[in-house]
């Protein structure tokens, strides 16, 4: 008998230590010890940028031009607020602040925009042409350098060609016709009247 009451106090005792050390050490509930503020909603991140152009062609002394940057969640949502940072690959051919463009010279450029803090950027490939000349008026040419006619023979009209000094045909500009004998020949317009016998020069 004295043997089963022995047994039986060591088992309640052990039976004791286990629900002793696991109400301690077996029940502790996990703490997640992670900041709230050090949870970001991705939608509230930038997914995306985007420019208004992706491409421009300018001219030296042209006026600026305004890109515009759209900014885009995960969601492909607009987002607003972002900061952003403006760059340009060539400053002596356009400088960029804040979206808009100032021609500097002839060239070619690549304007960037970043998304603060970020790695998403969008791009605008830019070229700039060099001003053209004013167009001048430096040759002019007959479509016939001579004429043999005949008295009481029917008018003859002649063609003039204007060029510049690059040697482009030019149009609309304003022609002064004169002949050098009135008696012989008159000219309007290029179109020549038979009047006499002789010669004369245009």
């Amino acid at each position: 008998m004295k043997g089963k009451f022995k047994a039986f106090l060591v088992g309640l005792t052990a039976l004791t230590m286990c629900l002793f050390t696991g109400a301690f050490f077996g029940c502790q509930t996990p703490v997640d010890e992670r900041d709230d503020t050090d949870i970001v909603d991705e939608k509230d991140k930038a997914n995306s940028v985007s420019l208004s152009q992706t491409t421009l062609t300018l001219t030296e002394g042209g006026e600026t031009v305004t890109l515009t940057a759209t900014v885009k969640d995960q969601d492909g949502k607009t987002m607003t607020g972002q900061s952003l940072e403006w760059a340009t690959s060539n400053a002596q051919v356009v400088t960029v602040e804040n979206g808009v463009v100032t021609i500097v010279g002839a060239g070619q450029a690549t304007i960037t925009v970043t998304v603060k803090g970020t790695q998403i950027k969008a791009t605008c490939a830019v070229t700039v042409k060099a001003a053209q000349e004013p167009q001048t008026a430096t040759s002019i040419e007959l479509n016939e350098t001579s004429l043999n006619l005949v008295s009481g023979g029917e008018a003859v009209t002649l063609t003039a060609t204007v060029k510049d000094q690059d040697g482009e045909t030019m149009t609309g500009q304003t022609l002064e016709w004169i002949s050098g004998d009135t008696e012989v020949v008159t000219v309007s317009d290029g179109v020549v009247t038979i009047v006499g016998i002789g010669q004369t020069r245009h």
